[in-house]
């Protein structure tokens, strides 16, 4: 089982995963019945299920981790949001709209190495070039 701790907060301090653990478990009190689960803390990353991590990039990751990460590696969060949260857009059949998700994947996907540990980017990045050819 691949440690997912060292995502997303790989950067970040102790502190900064107990905050955005507080701050995830605050948020599970005020999770609408219509999602399927409640966002857990971090130290279940590993136990994760695709909803929860769907979830945290569409729903909780912009606003837990919004000043606990470096802004740089905020930043190349969103791109992945952003990315993710346009594909799934009712708009999504449209070619511009395909086009700036594209861009935006790109992007995130170029600069990966940059960002995190190698094991990540062997990992993901052929996930997320699929769904880039979509």
């Amino acid at each position: 089982h691949r440690d997912l701790h060292s995502f997303p907060t790989r950067r970040s301090s102790d502190l900064d995963r107990v905050l955005i653990t507080e701050h995830l478990l605050t948020c599970a009190k005020f999770t609408p019945k219509e999602f399927n689960r409640k966002p857990r803390g971090l130290n279940h990353v590993n136990f994760f299920k695709a909803t929860e991590f769907r979830q945290f990039l569409l729903y909780y990751g912009p606003v837990v981790l919004r000043h606990r990460l470096p802004d740089k590696y905020y930043k190349h969060f969103l791109k992945l949001h952003c990315g993710i949260a346009i594909l799934l857009s009712p708009r999504a059949g449209f070619h511009d709209i395909n086009r700036a998700a594209h861009t935006i994947l790109c992007d995130f996907v170029n600069a990966g190495p940059y960002m995190v540990k190698n094991s990540w980017c062997i990992t993901f990045t052929p996930c997320i070039t699929s769904l880039m050819m979509l």
